[in-house]
């Protein structure tokens, strides 16, 4: 499936700041300062060696996502992220992140490129969109006996790294991702009960 013509792009401007970050918060299930999430954001993408980004973040609830899954991927379900790159480095569909991996779900996306493969695009901003569902957050963290925070901040962690080009698409890339999510998370201070499942 091509999604590109048809998906949500960020505004065009003449002059592009180093850190163009924008952060959208339309739900009412998980409280994280924005502050915060702009410092994750920098953290990871720094971390990765990428000299800025030009991003959307989306904080949504169940409804909300499940409309978008069932609009550029065909599944009418609730999932955790959705990423949309917007660099063609890494592929030019959206991504169903967690469920994907989750799941072992072959989605109808391009997948973004091999982490253990990706040097020749670290140099590059990033640009791209993520979608979050706190509810299935929320859901998560309780299934899993953790911080609700702290299982979204996983999700932006995730989807950071795909739009860096990284994949789960192999048990390989699974545990390169899972390595670096935990890594990023330890950075914060913040650690899981429950490692992730597969992936994520």
């Amino acid at each position: 499936m091509t999604a590109r013509k048809h998906r949500p792009r960020l505004p065009q401007t003449r002059s592009c700041p180093r850190w163009h970050i924008e952060i959208a918060d339309r739900q009412n299930f998980v409280r994280i300062p924005k502050k915060l999430l702009r410092r994750l954001i920098v953290t990871v993408l720094a971390g990765e060696n990428r000299p800025g980004c030009q991003l959307s973040l989306a904080l949504v609830d169940d409804q909300v996502i499940t409309d978008l899954h069932q609009r550029f991927l065909g599944l009418a379900t609730p999932t955790d992220v959705l990423t949309f790159p917007l660099d063609d480095d890494v592929g030019n569909s959206p991504n169903d992140s967690i469920t994907s991996s989750r799941n072992r779900m072959q989605a109808t996306t391009q997948p973004a490129r091999n982490s253990l493969n990706q040097g020749d695009t670290s140099s590059r901003i990033v640009c791209g969109e993520i979608v979050i569902s706190t509810q299935t957050a929320l859901r998560q963290a309780r299934q899993r006996r953790h911080d609700p925070a702290t299982e979204t901040l996983l999700y932006v962690i995730h989807g950071l790294l795909h739009l860096c080009g990284y994949d789960d698409t192999t048990p390989a890339a699974r545990r390169m991702m899972q390595r670096r999510q935990l890594h990023y998370l330890h950075q914060l201070g913040l650690r899981l009960r429950q490692p992730p499942p597969h992936g994520n």
